[in-house]
C-alpha cells in the first residue's frame, strides 16, 4: 500500500483533457439560466463522486497513519497483549486501505465512463444541430463534381468538333482527350454514350 499514489484520484473536470467547449464560450457570459431549470443528471453525480474521492483519500491517509502507529507499537515486545492488539489494528488498517483503493478505482472507472458518455452526447448533439451545414457541404461536393464533369465533356466536344471541321492533312488526327476511366480516375461509365 505504500506505493499507491492518491494524487491519481482527484476531481474530474466537466470536459476531461483540459478542453473547453469553444463554440459556446463567447456566449456563455450573456446567458443566465435559473438554477432550478438546469438538468441535474450527470453533473450532480460527477460532483458527488468527486466529494467521495476526497473523503476516501482522507480516510486512506487516516488508516495509513493508524497502521504506521500500530507497526511502531509492534516494535516494543514487552507487552504481549498490546502487541496482539497492534497486529490486529495493523491488519484492519491494511484491509481498510485495500478496500479504499478498490473503491477509488471504481469511482475512477465511473468518472471515465461519465466523461466518455458526455463526449459522445456532445458529438451526437453537434451532429444533430447543423443539418444545414451538412446539406451545404454535400451540395458543394455535387457542384464541384458537376463542374468537373462539364469540363471533361466540353473538352471532348471541342476536340470532336475541331476534328470534324478541320481539313485533314497527311498527318493523323489528334487523339481524343482521355475519358474519365482511361486515366485511373473513376469508372469511365459516366462519359460513355
Amino acid at each position: 500500500m505504500e506505493n499507491v499514489d492518491l494524487d491519481l484520484f482527484a476531481d474530474w473536470p466537466e470536459q476531461p483533457g483540459g478542453r473547453r467547449e469553444t463554440r459556446l464560450s463567447p456566449h456563455a457570459g450573456r446567458l443566465l439560466l435559473e438554477v432550478k431549470s438546469r438538468e441535474a443528471g450527470q453533473d450532480d453525480l460527477r460532483m458527488l463522486l468527486g466529494d467521495m474521492t476526497r473523503e476516501m483519500r482522507a480516510q486512506f491517509d487516516y488508516f495509513r497513519t493508524l497502521r504506521e502507529s500500530a507497526e511502531k507499537a509492534l516494535a516494543d515486545p514487552a507487552d504481549e497483549a498490546a502487541a496482539k492488539a497492534s497486529r490486529a489494528d495493523a491488519k484492519a488498517a491494511s484491509d481498510a486501505m485495500s478496500l479504499i483503493v478498490r473503491t477509488l478505482e471504481k469511482i475512477d472507472s465511473l468518472q471515465r465512463q461519465f466523461a466518455h458518455d458526455r463526449q459522445m452526447e456532445a458529438e451526437r448533439q453537434a451532429d444533430a444541430l447543423d443539418p444545414a451545414a451538412a446539406r451545404a457541404h454535400f451540395l458543394a461536393l455535387i457542384d464541384a463534381r458537376a463542374e468537373e464533369e462539364a469540363s471533361i465533356r466540353f473538352e471532348r466536344f471541342k476536340h470532336d468538333w475541331l476534328n470534324a471541321h478541320t481539313p485533314t492533312t497527311a498527318a493523323e488526327p489528334q487523339p481524343p482527350p482521355p475519358r474519365r476511366g482511361d486515366d485511373g480516375q473513376g469508372d469511365g461509365d459516366l462519359l460513355r454514350t
